[in-house]
Order: structure tokens, then C-alpha cells, then sequence
């Protein structure tokens, strides 16, 4: 085995639901998503697994690179789908949740 992930949510520090601990997907009803761009990964995993359990959800606008996706988050224009390892860096220094 060469590596694991998982896939995660981040928002920005101040979101609303950004408390410790797991999060009910009915805290995410009605937010902004912002998204990588068609044929991603997180995309996919995200339009699969996601999107279904959230009654109603809008997709902000969506991105070509990670980097992007965090900052725009970061800067709480929505919420982002991506891989654990992905989002580490920016969840150690404290730019996303």
C-alpha cells in the first residue's frame, strides 16, 4: 500500500457548522459549493456520494486547481470537497476547517 486518503468537507474558519467534530449533512443544506472542474476526483466523489444526501445545495462556481478551491474557500465564498491529503496543509494552518 502506497498511501490512504479520505475524502473530506472544508470551509472557512468562521462557517457556522465549523465546530469540532463531525458534521451532520443537514448543517451543509443550502450552501454554496465551489468545485473542481468536470472529470476530477473530488468532483466526482462529490456529485456520487455528496450531492445526493443534500436536499438542497448550489454550486457556486468551479475551479481548475486545488490551490484555487482552497483559497476560495478560505476566503468563504463556499464550501469545497477534497481529499484529506489534499486539504491537510491548509487545515494545519488554519486557513480552512
Amino acid at each position: 500500500q502506497f498511501s490512504e486518503d479520505e475524502m473530506c468537507v472544508i470551509c472557512a474558519p468562521d462557517y457556522p457548522a465549523a465546530h469540532e467534530g463531525p458534521v451532520n449533512l443537514t448543517e451543509l443544506e443550502n450552501s454554496e459549493w465551489i468545485l473542481r472542474e468536470a472529470g476530477s476526483g473530488s468532483r466526482e466523489f462529490f456529485m456520487r456520494v455528496v450531492a445526493p444526501r443534500l436536499e438542497h445545495w448550489h454550486e457556486a462556481f468551479q475551479l481548475n486547481t486545488t490551490e484555487a478551491l482552497i483559497n476560495s474557500v478560505s476566503a468563504g465564498l463556499g464550501l469545497g470537497c477534497l481529499s484529506r491529503l489534499s486539504a491537510e496543509p491548509a487545515i494545519r494552518d488554519g486557513r480552512v476547517k
